[in-house]
């Protein structure tokens, strides 16, 4: 297991002081709780609040940067000859509620067809030779009022070209059967 002092030595230079702190405070938590991590049993062994655990998460905070520190640190300084693979890739949950922050219809491989849930986008590091992946980052996918809009203009534009297209092709079928 890493030293804790190893791992906070990585974010020096990303992080400020405070972060650092409470970033510290928070991993020595995670080693104290048992099971079923929450924001509420990680404060129960802090030395912080909930609410400082909340205000901190709200913070603008480049996590990609830290984790790609830290994979750079402690994976990719190895002496053997690996190859990694960069792969992103998109994941749907299907939702039932309508209260769930950025939900909208997305097309669910899976499922084969568009469902009402909420999708993310992961970036991830592959080890090829160990089979290990190593997350950079995840954001959630949200379509604005813009969107939305740009995306039902499309439909119109494509709903347009299938008419003339088809209303083309059933006048040529009448010109070469006069």
């Amino acid at each position: 297991m890493l030293l804790l002092n190893e791992l906070i030595a990585v974010y020096n230079d990303l992080l400020c002081g405070a972060n650092i702190k409470f970033l510290d405070n928070l991993i020595s938590c995670f080693y104290c709780v048992q099971k079923d991590i929450t924001v509420r049993s990680l404060s129960r062994y802090s030395e912080y609040s909930t609410r400082s655990f909340f205000r901190f998460l709200k913070r603008d905070v480049d996590w990609v940067s830290l984790r790609m520190a830290l994979v750079s640190k402690f994976v990719l300084n190895s002496k053997d000859e690996r190859v990694y693979v960069l792969a992103l890739d998109e994941t749907v949950e299907g939702k039932s509620r309508k209260s769930t922050y950025g939900m909208s219809r997305f097309f669910s491989s899976t499922l084969d067809k568009v469902i009402t849930g909420v999708s993310f986008s992961a970036i991830s590091l592959i080890d090829t030779k160990e089979a290990i992946s190593y997350m950079l980052g995840v954001e959630q996918l949200i379509y604005t009022d813009k969107d939305r809009a740009r995306i039902s203009a499309q439909k119109e534009e494509k709903k347009e070209a299938k008419k003339t297209s088809s209303g083309w092709a059933s006048e040529a079928k009448r010109e070469a059967t006069k």
